[in-house]
């Protein structure tokens, strides 16, 4: 297992670009071709209980389980950036994209969206738990 600093270096190299966007989109590509082949091998297998283990099992390790794991990278090659900016304690933040909701767009540990100029404080009312 690699270190913070050399995720942080690939992600500054480009080689991890992914997004949570990114990332859901990848899994429903791939949910969609694994429906669409074992819908085809649906006509192959006498036991339709052997094809529905098949295609649970198919569905998770093709589509499901890439996503969860290219999640945990995004969120550890992320970690600085959602625990060390000033967005983090921005209303209009959302940790687990690492979006700013006010401007659209998306941080970085280089890049805030408005500078700092936008921030608001997020709220500390009790009574709204």
């Amino acid at each position: 297992m690699k270190h913070d600093d050399e995720n942080t270096a690939e992600v500054q190299a480009g080689r991890y670009p992914h997004s949570l966007g990114s990332i859901i989109w990848g899994a429903l590509l791939r949910f969609g071709v694994v429906i669409m082949v074992v819908w085809y091998m649906k006509d192959w297998i006498e036991n339709y209980a052997d094809w529905w283990v098949i295609a649970g099992v198919a569905i998770y390790g093709i589509s499901l389980f890439p996503a969860q794991i290219q999640y945990e990278h995004f969120r550890r090659s992320n970690k600085r950036a959602i625990e060390a900016t000033l967005c983090t304690s921005c209303r209009h933040f959302r940790s687990e994209n690492l979006h700013c909701t006010l401007l659209d767009e998306h941080i970085s540990e280089e890049y805030l969206p408005c500078g700092g100029e936008e921030w608001e404080p997020v709220s500390l009312d009790l009574t709204e738990a």
